[in-house]
């Protein structure tokens, strides 16, 4: 839910869990460069998820704030899904995988 509340690192572990849970391998994702001014952060992501009815296509972008230890404060996200398996844009350029990461040209 848009406001449900997640506190801690156990409410990351329950809302994560929840998110990945009807996946049937591990997802492909690729971020653009962080956007950074002062203690906040965004960045636009775009992912495949391999789910039992096929692949579907998660982009969206991510606002964070930090507090003076860098530990994350508050965290907002917008996105949007599409069934089937969406090319990234060309500036989304860091891809993570299960196999770890790498800059694409």
């Amino acid at each position: 839910s848009l406001f449900r509340r997640y506190n801690g690192r156990p409410g990351l572990r329950s809302y994560l869990a929840d998110c990945f849970a009807e996946e049937t391998a591990p997802a492909e994702a690729w971020f653009a460069e962080p956007v950074v001014d002062g203690s906040t952060a965004s960045v636009e992501y775009w992912v495949v998820l391999s789910l039992a009815e096929g692949q579907m296509t998660v982009s969206g972008c991510t606002v964070l704030e930090f507090d003076a230890a860098g530990q994350v404060t508050e965290a907002r996200d917008c996105s949007h899904a599409r069934e089937g398996r969406m090319e990234r844009p060309r500036s989304v350029v860091w891809a993570f995988s299960s196999e770890g990461s790498e800059e694409l040209s």
